[in-house]
Parts: structure tokens; sequence; C-alpha cells
């Protein structure tokens, strides 16, 4: 493939995960403003501009640049310095935050849970208090560095990624946003233990089942129990990387065919005269 092929290929697999993230949160995203965003960052805007014809909005561009930032820097130490700059590029514009790009600071619990519509919220879990947030984090981000390959105390690649997501949605240390960069936090740590940002289709799969995903959170984050966790989340990880695999041969296949058939399918018709007899 030429590197053409290959910065399209990159876009749409990027801009697949980033639309799926967010619509695991409620929040759904135009597929095209996230691909224009994608091309904007990776500076191929001149080249595309013209087949989109969708201004993107903060939150597709702010899911753009944390998807990018993901990619690009996995192989960093995390710092709370990367999670204010993940949360502001989520958060960007959005008028009902007191606090972005830093951890919350409100005096009310943080209480998570999935609003009916009739009957009673389903509360799944109380986070700890605002006050405790920082020191919680700090205690997290020194586990998942020491975790590392390169750390003091590394762990399997799945079992790692699968405690550091359960880990950080318990914790919920931002008003908003918690679990898009919860789920980023679970492919970094699966992109350091491979060496390689090869993009998953995470966020696809637990879509696919997002009731499921939100059970398991609330049933293994009130205890140390978490082997039901870890079996869901190696078993969903399993399954995003083999529908990785087929999104990546179909994109490829895709280009292979237009390129082949460029010309053809560019040539003007030949235009016919008929005469009348």
């Amino acid at each position: 493939m030429q590197k053409d092929d290959l910065d399209g290929l990159r876009i749409e697999l990027l801009s697949n995960e980033a639309a799926e993230t967010s619509a695991i949160e409620g929040e759904i995203l135009r597929l095209e403003s996230i691909q224009l965003s994608l091309k904007r960052e990776f500076g191929l805007v001149g080249r595309y501009t013209r087949f989109l014809g969708v201004d993107p909005g903060n939150s597709e561009t702010g899911i753009a640049r944390l998807m990018i930032q993901l990619h690009e820097d996995f192989q960093t130490l995390l710092t709370k310095e990367e999670l204010f700059r993940w949360h502001e590029f989520l958060m960007a514009g959005n008028p009902h935050l007191d606090t972005i790009g830093a951890y919350r600071t409100h005096a009310d619990d943080m209480i998570i849970a999935t609003l009916r519509n009739s009957g009673p919220d389903r509360v799944h879990f109380v986070a700890p208090s605002s006050t405790d947030v920082p020191g919680e984090m700090e205690q997290f981000i020194n586990w998942f560095n020491k975790t590392s390959p390169a750390g003091d105390t590394p762990l399997p690649p799945l079992t790692r990624a699968g405690i550091a997501h359960l880990y950080f949605i318990s914790i919920h240390p931002f008003e908003d946003g918690n679990g898009r960069i919860g789920r980023a936090l679970a492919e970094k740590a699966i992109y350091q233990n491979l060496g390689v940002s090869l993009p998953l289709s995470l966020s696809t799969i637990i879509n696919q089942k997002r009731n499921l995903y939100y059970d398991q959170i609330a049933n293994h984050n009130r205890t140390n129990e978490i082997t039901g966790w870890l079996r869901y989340f190696a078993e969903t990880a399993i399954a995003a990387k083999l529908l990785s695999l087929q999104r990546t041969e179909l994109v490829v296949n895709k280009y292979k065919f237009f390129r082949a058939y460029r010309d053809l399918l560019n040539h003007p018709a030949k235009k016919t005269h008929c005469q009348a007899v």
C-alpha cells in the first residue's frame, strides 16, 4: 500500500473507534467530522477537505486529538498532566463543567448510575470523595507505571489493561469523560506491552453489549475479587482484536480495489452519437 492508502486506513480505523467510545457514553458524533479532524491533525486537510462538507465541532475535534496522542505517545510514562490534557481535549467548550483539565473538586458525592426514563435510577457505585482523588490517583499512576513492561513489577498485557480500566473507573477522578479516558488507558496499557499501537476495536465490542459492560463494572468495583471482570475484559479484548483485523482487511481490500481500477473509474464515459436515418 502507498502512503495515501495507509493514511486513509489509519484515519478510518481511528475514526470508527473514536465514534464508538463516545457512543458508549450516549454521545453520538458525526463520523465524517471526526475523520476531517483527524486529517487536519495529520496535515492531510489540503488533500481531503473537498470531499467533506462538515465542519467538526469541539467534541469531534477533541476525541480526534485524544486518539492521535494515545497512538503517538503510548510508550511514555503515564502522568497526571497527560490525563489532564486528555480531559481538556474531550471537554473543550463544555459549559456544564466547573473543572476541565483537572481532577474534580465539588463536595457532592460522585454517584455513578444508569438513568432510567421510568422508575428509580440504578446506582452502580459511589466513587471516592473529591478530597481523596489526588492521593488515589497518585497511587494509580504509580501502579500503572510500575506494572508496565519496563516497570519493577510488570504484569501480562490483558491483566494489566483490565485492572487499569476498572481501577481508574472506580476512582472516577473527573467530573465527566471518565469512561472514555478509562478505555484509552486500557489501550495504552495494551500498546505498551505489544510495543506498537495497532488500532483496536475495543469500544466497538463494548458498545455492542453496553449493559453487560456496565454490569461488570458495577459487580466488581466493590471488592478485590475481580476474576470475573478480568475474564470479561480478556474476552472483550480478544474479540476486539479479531474485529480490528477484519476491519483492516476490509479497508485494505477496498483501497486495493480502487487503486487497481482507479483509471477506469475516473475515465470519462465515451460519448456516443446517434444519427437519424
